[in-house]
This record gives structure tokens, C-alpha cells and sequence, in this order.
């Protein structure tokens, strides 16, 4: 009985770990009724989360996906930032 407790805990572990740290990009194609297409990078709700040293993997995927916009939405920091200048 108490493996499995604990192999659902270590599992609750992981994925809330893997969840808060895995960078996701979703692609959505919709009709705007313009010529050329326009690449927007959405992000939301970063809580002075950091990817990375510096966010370079939020950089990094970023910068791959070539965004012609980044709009921020949400929250980018939280009252616990203790370096705000440095986020």
C-alpha cells in the first residue's frame, strides 16, 4: 500500500516540476483577410519565472520561431520578485 502512495507521490512531483518548467508552443493558423502572414509570439502569466540562466531557453525558442510580434499578457512578475530589476 505505501509504494504506491509513494510512487503517486513521486509521480504528482515530476509532473508538477515537468509542468512548471516545460517551455510549450501551440500553433494557431486563422484567416485575418490580410495578404501576408504575421507570426505572434503570445506570453502569459511568466510570474517572474525564469528558463533557464537569463531565460535563454525562453530566448532561444523565441528567437527560433521568428515572430514578426511578441505580445505579453498577464502577469510577468509576482509581489515575491525579490530582484525585479533583474527579471
Amino acid at each position: 500500500m505505501w509504494i504506491y502512495v509513494a510512487l503517486i507521490l513521486i509521480f504528482l512531483i515530476c509532473f508538477c516540476y515537468y509542468s512548471n518548467n516545460h517551455l510549450e508552443v501551440t500553433s494557431y493558423n486563422v484567416k485575418l483577410g490580410i495578404n501576408e502572414p504575421l507570426k505572434i509570439v503570445h506570453l502569459s502569466d511568466l510570474h517572474s519565472k525564469q528558463f533557464g540562466e537569463g531565460n535563454c531557453r525562453l530566448y532561444n525558442k523565441i528567437k527560433a520561431l521568428n515572430p514578426d510580434i511578441i505580445v505579453f499578457t498577464g502577469d510577468l512578475i509576482d509581489d515575491s520578485a525579490k530582484r525585479i530589476d533583474e527579471t
